[in-house]
């Protein structure tokens, strides 16, 4: 399986973002996922842009 260009934006409540960013990462690693990670705050939520 393989994605070429492909961007996921997750929306998710900013407390805990350390961890998510470390389980995102993994994920990607896992999967073998080249990807970049970039995160945004708007508001209350924040957004995970992965980029591969």
């Amino acid at each position: 399986m393989q994605y070429k260009n492909r961007i996921v934006h997750v929306t998710l409540p900013p407390d805990p973002i350390e961890e998510t960013l470390g389980f995102l990462k993994n994920v990607c690693v896992e999967m073998e996922i080249n990807a970049q990670i970039d995160v945004t705050r708007k508001g209350k939520n924040v957004t995970i842009v992965l980029e591969s």
